[in-house]
């Protein structure tokens, strides 16, 4: 009689990608905050990451009112972007958390 673990396999997959996503998001949260520039320290400790499991993705950010105006500038203060190249210049790194755990990007 032929036995179906498909089930079994879709949930190791999934959980695969959200310890993934875990890594990546306490990887680039990491990486954020050595780039923040800090005056007080508020953005810099504000930075988290969470992880989404219903949609398998991942925020990094932070809820500070001006966090975008740093990371974006205005007509008044040029940009200090942290969350960005937090990412962009990673992008090797992150691709290979996912290879590390088992994920094919």
């Amino acid at each position: 009689m032929f036995e179906s673990n498909i089930r079994q396999v879709q949930e190791e997959l999934r959980q695969m990608k959200i310890r993934a996503l875990t890594q990546i998001g306490l990887y680039v949260e990491g990486e954020a905050k050595l780039r923040c520039p800090v005056d007080t320290g508020n953005l810099r400790g504000s930075i988290d990451n969470k992880v989404i499991e219903s949609d398998l993705s991942v925020i990094i950010g932070t809820n500070v009112e001006y966090a975008i105006y740093v990371e974006k500038g205005t007509r008044r203060q040029r940009a200090k972007p942290y969350l960005t190249p937090a990412v962009e210049e990673n992008i090797n790194n992150i691709r290979t958390i996912v290879e590390r755990n088992g994920l094919n990007g």
